[in-house]
């Protein structure tokens, strides 16, 4: 397989997929709080690269894999020719695939035409992750997402019609000190208006490298305590109005969990509060540190 420098990271509920390069590194690159991806350029990966990788899954895959994971940190931005070229071999070369997904920004979506879009679909693109972190658009901007909240609600309503299902990041912390019950009213508002598979929550880290830790010098940003993250995700599990699979399981969080809303949130909300209640902030300080990628 052709795996190229750079991360190759993707969601937990896509790690026992097969994964495809078709694209190296991130379109976009440029969030404050990204390490992943820096030094790496943005390309589409070589044709019959994509080609052979496809006939060694073909080959050597004992169960012929269901669905495909497509890697870099957004393939769903690739051409429409390119991206069209290897669904095209998924479906001849590998005809038990049932579904294609990989991650995707915003505005990837947003520069795809509604014909584009229905295509994707017939080539069985579905459940694609989208980087969305949040609804406040003072912090989108912040962190240069290059999407405000009505793209978000735009693009998911256009993905609906289009048959592609979709699920949507929350990055707790993105908004700072101070801040998180805005983060968390403009979030609730931005994702009660979409139909996300899944809320996949990640905690803003604050790692060596990443063009952050100058604003944070500066005093441009206050990162959140972490008993704040931890009120700020009760307060999004309590007041979210759709029914969604919140996975928060990513080491990354210093209290991990998994819950069906709204089945699950009595519980849940219980289980923070207990946490909450007896929460150490330098313990959980100790823990964020820890954490030394995504």
């Amino acid at each position: 397989m052709h795996y190229s420098e750079g991360a190759q990271w993707r969601p937990l509920f896509e790690t026992t997929q097969a994964a495809l390069q078709i694209v190296i590194g991130c379109g976009h690159n440029v969030c404050k709080f990204c390490t992943m991806y820096k030094g790496t350029r943005y390309r589409m990966s070589d044709r019959a690269e994509i080609e052979a990788d496809i006939d060694e899954i073909a080959r050597f895959w004992i169960v012929p894999p269901k669905r495909i994971f497509l890697t870099g940190g957004n393939a769903f931005g690739a051409s429409q020719d390119h991206l069209a070229f290897a669904l095209k071999l998924i479906r001849e070369k590998l005809p038990q695939t049932e579904s294609i997904g990989c991650f995707a920004r915003v505005s990837d979506v947003k520069a795809k035409t509604d014909e584009d879009l229905r295509e994707l679909a017939e080539l069985g693109v579905d459940d694609i992750s989208i980087g969305a972190e949040g609804g406040y658009d003072p912090a989108l901007a912040f962190m240069g997402k290059g999407h405000t909240a009505s793209d978000i609600i735009e693009q998911c309503a256009r993905l609906d019609t289009a048959g592609i299902s979709y699920s949507l990041f929350y990055l707790a912390g993105i908004a700072g000190a101070g801040k998180w019950k805005d983060n968390v009213r403009a979030t609730v508002s931005v994702f009660g208006q979409t139909h996300p598979r899944r809320i996949m929550v990640h905690t803003l880290t604050q790692f060596p490298g990443a063009p952050l830790l100058r604003d944070i010098e500066r005093g441009n940003f206050v990162p959140e305590d972490e008993l704040d993250i931890l009120r700020e995700l009760r307060m999004l599990c309590a007041e979210l109005p759709i029914d969604v699979l919140v996975l928060a399981a990513h080491y990354g969080n210093t209290v991990p969990f998994n819950a069906w809303l709204p089945e699950n949130r009595d519980e849940l909300l219980a289980h923070l509060d207990r946490v909450i209640d007896r929460g150490n902030e330098d313990a959980l300080r100790t823990i964020r540190k820890s954490v030394k990628s995504m």
